[in-house]
């Protein structure tokens, strides 16, 4: 099983580093495009709402992760710890809306 790319190339040197960055390409980009998301979604909230919605995107964004990425394209099991995250989150979604309704 290989590791981390960076731990990879502190433990091999950068000698022959290449193949792995090709054989990783994809997944190398995919992380690129949801870095770059992510900032997009920061700019957006705080451009329109301010810093409180901060929270909002956090439990989208850990919402997002940990069932589409998760159990959808990592293809992992739906357990208790998936199932808990999830239903607090939705807490803390609710416990917002609670706190910002006038």
């Amino acid at each position: 099983m290989r590791g981390p790319l960076l731990g990879v190339l502190f433990r091999d040197g950068t000698r022959g580093s290449w193949p792995l960055v090709r054989s990783n390409l994809g997944w190398i980009l995919l992380a690129g495009i949801g870095i770059y998301a992510l900032y997009i979604g920061f700019y957006v909230l705080y451009s329109r709402y301010g810093a409180s919605y901060y929270t909002v995107y956090a439990v989208a964004s850990i919402l997002t992760t940990s069932v589409f990425l998760g159990c959808f394209l990592l293809k992992e099991k739906f357990n208790i710890y998936t199932g808990l995250s999830v239903l607090c989150a939705l807490a803390s979604i609710s416990f917002f809306a609670l706190g910002t309704r006038k």
